[in-house]
């Protein structure tokens, strides 16, 4: 009795940590649990096929363009830009938005003295500074390259690009 005492015991125990830890919010169409600095997200008893696991933060290190993949890359990922050895711009692609896309984010950082552009895949979807209808955001001014920063969200019928540091500016 003492053992299955024991082990009742530590079942309960391990229980209710794991509650304390980790909280379940329910809706109609899905369960997330977060707790310990992520989350997982799990399709409920009636629901639609539906997993994301963003526990990170991610970082994807690139010494040039790169084509940002929503089946490749969680949300919530940093690029960050490394020296390429020469003068090209650092281009990042984002894939067209679209309703699965919507509340998608990524980071991007640039390390090294050169231009950071950050592209859609289908012109004309890209929001930010003084532009609501762009093809590219540049981050180009010569003093503020090094640690350029930006934001770009999507709202599932645009990419919102803010910069987080460094002047962004909007073409197209």
């Amino acid at each position: 009795m003492g053992i299955k005492l024991t082990r009742w015991f530590t079942a309960v125990l391990v229980g209710l940590l794991a509650g304390s830890l980790c909280y379940a919010a329910m809706t109609l169409d899905q369960i997330k649990l977060t707790g310990l600095g992520g989350s997982i997200k799990a399709p409920a008893i009636v629901s639609r096929s539906f997993i994301d696991v963003p526990v990170g933060p991610f970082v994807n290190v690139t010494s040039g363009s790169q084509t940002v993949s929503a089946t490749t890359h969680y949300r919530g990922t940093i690029f960050v830009s490394v020296e390429t050895g020469g003068d090209a711009a650092t281009t990042y692609t984002l894939p067209t938005p679209s309703a699965s896309l919507k509340g998608y984010y990524y980071y991007f950082y640039q390390t090294d003295d050169q231009n950071m552009v950050i592209q859609c895949a289908t012109n004309d979807l890209i929001i930010c500074t003084h532009a609501d209808a762009a093809d590219t955001a540049t981050f180009s001014t010569a003093s503020q390259k090094i640690g350029a920063c930006a934001l770009a969200i999507c709202n599932g019928t645009n990419w919102l690009v803010i910069g987080l540091n460094g002047t962004v500016t909007g073409a197209g």
